[in-house]
This record gives structure tokens, C-alpha cells and sequence, in this order.
């Protein structure tokens, strides 16, 4: 009687360890669709943002430039953003700044989630 119910037990172990795996199947499968939806919804819109303040920030120097006859050199960060002398850099990012360093790092992750995921 003992080696039915081992059975029984083994074979109820092996449906719990199949179920387990589908319910890790279907949450991955469910995020990888929630994360392509985001991609699809908002990654097209960050690109637009981007270049539109990017194109921004370059008229800018550009006007700033004439403005002011040409900056000297040193007066600028290599970003294109005015230096405060006393401190050093500027205060503000610029948008390739911010994508660079907090937009460009969030979409690659992003992607290896989904591929991840999928």
C-alpha cells in the first residue's frame, strides 16, 4: 500500500512541477507583451523628444555663437553647455546628456528584458 501512494505522490509532484513551469511560461510571456507594447508606445515618441531637443540645443549654441561674436575656447563643455567658471560645468543637462546617460541605459534594458522574455 505504501508504494502506491509513493506513486501517487511522485505523480502528483511531477503535475505541480509541469504547472509550475506553464504559470513561469505565461507571466514571462505576459511581461515580453506588456514590455513590446511600451516599446511600441513610447519608443517612437522618446526619439522624437530627442531629436526635437537635440536640433533645440543646437540652434541654441548656434544663436548664442553670433550672439556673442563666437565663444572663446574653454567656455563651453564639450556638450555645448556654458561652463560657470567658478564651478567648473554647467548646471543643466544637455538632451544628448540625458539620453545618453539615463534614456539610452532604460531602452537597453528594456530590450534585454524582452529578449530575455521571449
Amino acid at each position: 500500500s505504501d508504494g502506491a501512494s509513493g506513486g501517487e505522490n511522485s505523480s502528483s509532484q511531477r503535475t505541480r512541477d509541469k504547472r509550475w513551469k506553464f504559470d513561469v511560461l505565461e507571466v514571462r510571456a505576459d511581461a515580453t507583451l506588456r514590455a513590446v507594447g511600451l516599446a511600441k508606445d513610447w519608443l517612437p515618441r522618446l526619439l522624437q523628444i530627442g531629436l526635437a531637443t537635440q536640433e533645440a540645443e543646437k540652434r541654441a549654441l548656434a544663436r548664442n555663437r553670433r550672439g556673442n561674436g563666437g565663444a572663446a575656447a574653454g567656455d563651453e563643455d564639450t556638450d555645448g553647455k556654458a561652463r560657470d567658471p567658478k564651478r567648473g560645468r554647467g548646471k543643466s543637462m544637455s538632451a544628448h546628456s540625458v539620453f545618453s546617460s539615463i534614456v539610452s541605459p532604460a531602452l537597453t534594458r528594456l530590450v534585454e528584458h524582452v529578449a530575455f522574455c521571449s
